[in-house]
């Protein structure tokens, strides 16, 4: 049989497809939002309960390769607390996903993400020490993100940013984190029969795109400076913040 081209093609395979590709790109070059990135222009397209864990996937595969590009900068012990916060958010974050508005979650969160990286654009982060139990709530808050919305980054990301790392430590730490919680997300998004075959089907044209995308991102990331990694970073969570509102 003959492969033919339709608008349904694009709309369901190559549109997503380089939709993910785009987020990679923007990951690889961060460290995170490839979620903030794809989910407001992948719901325009399909249900949120197919971008969640095709968002979530995709992570995986983004997620897997900087923690190995990175893997002598990750800070085990903050993962650790990440991961130990992240597991009880899951569990909550998946049962948002399947009973709560997700439209009026996304914009709660964005409002939220726009002031914080809006203030911080302007006035300089202070270096706290903050302990563990912040990043324990980090965490937890990351897991209920992550489940119900793949937009799980910006708790732990702004722990992060507080502590006055260096954007080798703190893109590190952050991509193995991702990484476990992604892996933990995907496994209960298929307990919770999240992971549907439609999904999978545009989740298997988007993997290559995802791979050039994040090779490229790691690309750019390698010319930058600490200070403009950071107020990437910001504008990043701010234009994420923005398009969470609006969409």
């Amino acid at each position: 049989m003959d492969f033919v081209f339709t608008s349904q093609t694009v709309h369901n395979c190559i549109l997503p497809a380089l939709i993910c590709m785009f987020a990679a790109f923007v990951q690889g070059t961060s460290g995170f939002g490839s979620a903030l990135v794809a989910m407001p222009l992948l719901v325009m397209i399909m249900p949120a309960k197919v971008a969640t864990p095709l968002c979530v996937l995709m992570g995986t595969i983004i997620t897997t390769d900087l923690t190995i590009r990175l893997r002598h900068h990750v800070d085990i012990k903050t993962v650790g607390v990440f991961t130990a916060g992240c597991l009880p958010g899951i569990a909550t974050g998946v049962y948002l996903l399947g009973n709560f508005d997700d439209v009026l979650m996304r914009r709660l969160l964005g409002i939220v993400l726009a002031s914080f990286a809006f203030w911080a654009l302007f006035i300089k982060l202070p270096v706290l020490n903050l302990s563990k139990v912040w990043g324990g709530f980090a965490g937890f808050a990351a897991g209920v993100l992550g489940a119900s919305l793949s937009t799980g980054g910006p708790p732990v990301i702004v722990y992060c940013s507080l502590l006055g790392w260096s954007r080798d430590r703190m893109k590190a730490t952050l991509s193995a984190f991702f990484l476990v919680a992604s892996i933990i997300i995907v496994t209960a998004h298929f307990f919770g029969g999240f992971i549907t075959g439609e999904m999978l089907e545009i989740f298997a044209v988007s993997a290559l795109p995802v791979l050039a995308g994040t090779w490229a991102g790691t690309a750019l990331y390698n010319r930058m400076s600490h200070h403009t990694y950071i107020r990437l970073l910001l504008t990043l969570l701010l234009m994420a913040g923005l398009l969470l509102v609006i969409s």
